[in-house]
């Protein structure tokens, strides 16, 4: 009685393939696109934006978070990023917020309107009757910015 062995050399694992929206080619990625986590091998983003609605943001180094909000009359449209020690990279706050905002608007108007006249009547109440008619100002503390980064690329346009 005879016995065969064979033996193959061992491969190493390929490594998954990169998700169609992290493309080459593509200078923006669009958050929405994306499953809520990623690994980097899936997705390599690192120097390109991430986009969601209106609000983009860089990758963080590893161990980090960055959480990117923009304001508007829908209200607030938010993206956070983490890019966990691990290598793993994780997206929250994606899609319209405005959407959901404009729902808890219209149900809030509706509930001001029924006691506004008892609001106002409050002593504590004060009606400043001006609007705000100018942009807000901001400023940038360039010296901040993250390493793999340049002032520049991080300054907001």
């Amino acid at each position: 009685m005879a016995l065969v062995a064979h033996a193959r050399p061992l491969a190493a694992q390929a490594h998954p393939a990169v998700l169609a929206a992290c493309g080459a080619g593509e200078e923006e990625i669009l958050a929405s696109n994306l499953p809520e986590v990623v690994e980097f091998e899936e997705c390599p983003v690192r120097g390109r934006k991430i986009v969601d609605k209106g609000v983009e943001a860089v990758l963080p180094p590893q161990g980090r978070s960055v959480h990117a909000e923009s304001l508007n009359v829908c209200g607030a449209q938010k993206l956070v990023i983490s890019h966990l020690p691990d290598g793993t990279i994780e997206f929250a706050e994606v899609g319209d917020d405005s959407a959901e905002a404009e729902e808890q608007g219209a149900a809030a108007v509706a509930g001001a309107a029924a006691t506004a006249a008892r609001e106002c009547s409050d002593a504590a109440y004060t009606n400043f009757s001006y609007r705000l008619g100018t942009n807000l100002q901001f400023f940038f503390n360039r010296s901040t910015t993250p390493s793999e980064l340049t002032p520049l690329a991080a300054e907001p346009p």
